[in-house]
């Protein structure tokens, strides 16, 4: 190989590192889940080729490296990850690529069509962010027109069960249940150039499309705490309207402000009871809707509840620590602080980083979303630097303002 070829070569993920990953991976997942594997059709995959795999769960990637075995994939991930302390270091002998999420990036595409001219099969997660919910949020532009350029073979993934066993929101860690995943050829890499754009996106699109509240009904997911955490996604209450009064036990989420208890079991079965004296409590929230009737017996509905109730001529607004990036490339949990706030035009920040003023205005129009951690920070970018926004004084309220700009672009 000449020196010139070396230069341009992208890496795969070390093959000792990763078969020794891959090795206790494997017997860990079986274990946990004992998956199901139906990927005859990614058997052995020739590169370049694309995987895209739905996102629904922190241990996706996990299942796809064991599934695809014994290729090696280059991975796209969330730029979050390599400024983590300790991920970030665990990430650099698999050579993946880091990503900017919701922004454009000139140097990942750049890394990605030397992986692709290397002969490297890349895997990427079109959603660009974790769905709270286990179902499909919708693709991040971009991708079409990617898949358009690398002119390359497309495969689809999905998984099935994994949300379940790993939701964004718990606190719980694993839970043991039923496990699969799935995928097939999605597109030969000589059709892409006459497919249109919206072609390739409605056709990506339905390809991925997933809601993990539909498979699995009534299989248990072990957990001695399946409802802890709860309040992360399921902020406002039903019956009395209270935001930000919920709290969740090991199998049960409570309305402070009215007393109104839901029960979260091993099965995602979603039950109210109404406890002694409660109802009476709804009166005093002063709750002009209040909702006596309304219930729900599952996660998504609760939460799609809350989202159509966001009125997106209000806007939202709060004071927030800042986290970034410092200059050893880790990420400062205290790097700064501000205010910031959201309406249908701007999303705008003024505070200190670093203690330097710092100021920026985003258009919610650019910004498609925020990738969020439940319960802690939302992430924004702005001249390509981000930025992890900890709503003060209770870091609960992430979810809101990732509901409000989704609602927002979906109009």
């Amino acid at each position: 190989m000449n020196t010139n070829k070396k230069k341009t070569e992208f890496k795969k993920p070390n093959i000792f590192v990763y078969k020794l990953l891959a090795f206790f991976v494997r017997i860990y997942l079986w274990i946990k889940f004992k998956p199901e594997y139906k990927l005859d059709e990614l058997k052995n995959i020739d590169g370049p080729a694309v995987i895209l795999c739905s996102h629904t769960s922190n241990l996706d990637f996990l299942l796809l490296a064991v599934g695809l075995l014994p290729v090696r994939p280059t991975y796209i991930m969330s730029n979050h990850f390599f400024v983590h302390p300790k991920i970030g270091k665990l990430l650099a002998p698999l050579h993946a690529i880091p990503k900017k999420m919701f922004c454009a990036d000139v140097n990942a595409i750049r890394q990605i069509m030397r992986a692709s001219k290397s002969g490297n099969v890349i895997v990427m997660f079109p959603e660009g962010r974790l769905s709270c919910c286990g179902h499909t949020v919708g693709l991040a532009d971009g991708t079409p027109e990617l898949l358009k350029k690398l002119g390359v073979d497309v495969y689809w993934v999905v998984e099935n069960g994994l949300y379940k066993a790993l939701p964004k929101w718990g606190k719980a860690g694993i839970r043991k249940g039923p496990v699969s995943i799935e995928g097939g050829k999605l597109f030969e890499g000589s059709e892409l150039k006459a497919l249109s754009v919206s072609d390739i996106e409605a056709r990506l699109a339905d390809a991925i499309r997933h809601d993990d509240e539909s498979v699995y009904v009534g299989e248990t997911y072990k957990c001695d705490k399946p409802a802890l955490g709860l309040e992360g996604i399921l902020y406002k209450c039903p019956v009395c309207g209270k935001e930000f009064s919920m709290v969740s036990y090991a199998h049960t989420l409570k309305c402070k402000a009215c007393g109104t208890v839901w029960e979260l079991n091993e099965k995602y079965e979603l039950s109210r009871r109404i406890e002694s004296g409660a109802r009476d409590n709804v009166h005093e929230c002063n709750y002009n809707d209040a909702r006596d009737g309304l219930d729900f017996n599952s996660i998504n509905a609760w939460f799609d509840w809350e989202q159509d109730a966001i009125d997106l001529d209000k806007g939202l607004e709060c004071d927030c620590i800042l986290a970034t990036p410092g200059e050893d490339g880790i990420n400062d949990r205290n790097a700064g602080k501000g205010h910031i706030s959201i309406n249908r035009e701007d999303i705008h920040f003024v505070g200190e980083c670093f203690g330097q003023p710092l100021e920026f205005t985003e258009k919610t129009s650019f910004i498609k979303a925020f990738p969020a951690t439940v319960g802690d920070h939302f992430d924004i970018y702005s001249n390509k630097i981000m930025y992890n926004i900890i709503p003060q004084p209770n870091p609960d309220e992430s979810i809101k303002w990732v509901q409000f700009l989704d609602k927002l672009n979906s109009k």
